[in-house]
């Protein structure tokens, strides 16, 4: 098959950019005389490049983690209360970052086309392989899953990153956490944050993400699910901000003369996540009603955007976080910034 080039376009023919910016294929002789084998090869230079990033993020998550089970080491023979906190605050990177790449390695063989041997002959058969273009269609399925995968990392590392961060805001002078205005414990802003992924996740993978409200309207169907979708991310969205402005009291009023500015970025970022999200359900709905894609076909570069935000997202409020508090255990500075516990009341 002979690609015809877009005027005024300048792209490779070779490589995971071949024709990226236009969404064209490589020249019949690129790689080889064969056009499907050029086509073959370029494809499976952009799948690598998908898993690179992916596989990048899981790599620094798992070397924070080492990083902080080091840190954790060399706390042991230290008993007094300072080094017992920065202790249980190394174990809590360790745990978080841990579940994190767990879940990444997940997403990297999702990225791979590698849907185990039971799948592998019916994805091939639908010429879903990294050898061949992305398919919009299975794309749906493929986005599903890879966000599941997301929400299931989320659900169980938000619980160890709340007691980290409301352990580094200090605690009073019975010992208990100090807390902000919204929250009395620690344990009531981990239950919220738990409903807070479980509506995220109803609106993902239970409505998927009501891409087909275009079509619904058409044919006169009713908007409960999509009415009752909108609801549960804006609840998801209130019950996120409640927990950040609760954490971001509790620093504000116990840092002293502490700069805290590089810790509060690590929760201050969690913003990102539902953003990310809406840029998702924004850019499907869009292209259901004006763009042509009325099945809920999801383009690559939706796919790609996401896994870039959210690999950097992750990268930063969990691995940059853990190198941050490591970094405290060894009594160094990260970003001249020490990953102490602020002071007691």
């Amino acid at each position: 098959m002979q690609y015809q080039r877009a005027l005024n376009v300048v792209t490779t023919d070779a490589g995971a950019l071949a024709g990226a910016a236009a969404g064209l294929g490589p020249k019949p002789e690129v790689y080889s005389d064969t056009a499907s084998t050029a086509a073959g090869l370029v494809n499976w230079s952009r799948t690598v490049a998908r898993v690179f990033i992916n596989r990048a993020a899981t790599a620094f998550l798992y070397a924070t983690a080492v990083l902080s089970f080091l840190g954790f080491l060399s706390t042991l023979s230290d008993h007094t209360a300072d080094a017992v906190t920065k202790r249980f605050l190394c174990a809590l990177s360790v745990v978080v970052n841990m579940v994190a790449v767990a879940h990444y390695k997940i997403v990297v063989k999702i990225r791979s086309y590698d849907f185990g041997t039971g799948a592998a002959a019916t994805f091939a058969s639908k010429s879903v392989t990294p050898f061949n273009m992305w398919n919009e269609t299975f794309g749906i399925g493929i986005e599903m899953a890879v966000d599941a995968v997301r929400h299931s990392d989320w659900l169980i590392t938000l619980i160890f990153l709340i007691h980290k961060l409301y352990a580094l805001a200090g605690k009073n002078a019975d010992g208990t956490p100090r807390m902000g205005d919204v929250f009395e414990t620690v344990e009531g802003v981990v239950f919220c944050s738990v409903i807070m992924i479980l509506l995220s996740v109803f609106v993902r993978v239970g409505t998927d993400e009501v891409w087909d409200l275009a079509t619904s309207k058409a044919r006169g169907a009713a908007c409960f699910v999509p009415l009752l979708a909108v609801v549960a991310w804006c609840a998801s969205l209130v019950i996120m901000i409640l927990i950040l402005v609760d954490i971001d009291v509790a620093v504000e009023n116990n840092k002293g003369t502490t700069n805290v500015e590089l810790y509060r970025s690590f929760y201050l970022i969690w913003i990102g996540y539902p953003i990310v999200s809406l840029f998702s359900w924004l850019s499907r709905l869009a292209l259901a009603f004006c763009g042509g894609k009325d099945k809920g076909e999801t383009p690559e570069w939706v796919s790609l955007i996401k896994d870039v935000c959210y690999a950097l997202l992750d990268c930063w409020s969990k691995g940059a976080f853990a190198m941050w508090t490591a970094y405290a255990a060894f009594n160094m500075t990260f970003f001249q910034a020490t990953g102490a516990p602020l002071a007691r009341a």
